[in-house]
């Protein structure tokens, strides 16, 4: 009888740890795409330009991708321009920094930054595409917090 007793008692122990929950682990990692250009530097800045908050979306937030060619749907540029094209998150708005002066202005809604890797003014950034718009030399972007009042 004692064998039987110590027999289920096992079986209930093993039972019950058959019904224990098991937990999962998933990991998943945020991959950035390589940087495409080599002579124009990144103009998006990693930290705030400066003014009424230092509250600013990151690369993240904003989903910001460059890339090398051609700008995507406005058949500006050639196969040496490099290009980013955003729009700044909800609660944020767009300001560039100015080159020389360092002024920082309010910018488009629609960023759409370009810069040429070769020629006389390669790796100079401007915002704007022409006969549209008549290019801005920035030398930085960043969508900035907006203040409330």
């Amino acid at each position: 009888m004692r064998s039987v007793i110590v027999l289920f008692g096992f079986l209930a122990v093993e039972l019950c740890l058959g019904c224990l929950p098991t937990q999962t682990v998933v990991t998943t990692t945020t991959t950035v795409a390589p940087y495409p250009c080599s002579v124009c530097p990144m103009i998006y800045g990693s930290g705030c330009l400066g003014g009424a908050t230092d509250v600013c979306a990151t690369v993240a937030q904003v989903g910001l991708m460059y890339t090398l060619g051609v700008i995507p749907g406005y058949s500006f540029g050639d196969a040496n321009t490099c290009s980013t094209i955003f729009s700044c998150p909800l609660g944020t708005t767009s300001q560039v920094k100015l080159p020389i002066t360092g002024t920082i202005v309010p910018g488009p809604s629609l960023v759409i930054a370009w810069c040429q890797e070769t020629g006389a003014n390669a790796g100079t950034w401007y915002y704007g595409i022409p006969p549209a718009v008549t290019p801005v030399e920035i030398v930085a972007t960043q969508c900035q917090g907006i203040v409330s009042g």
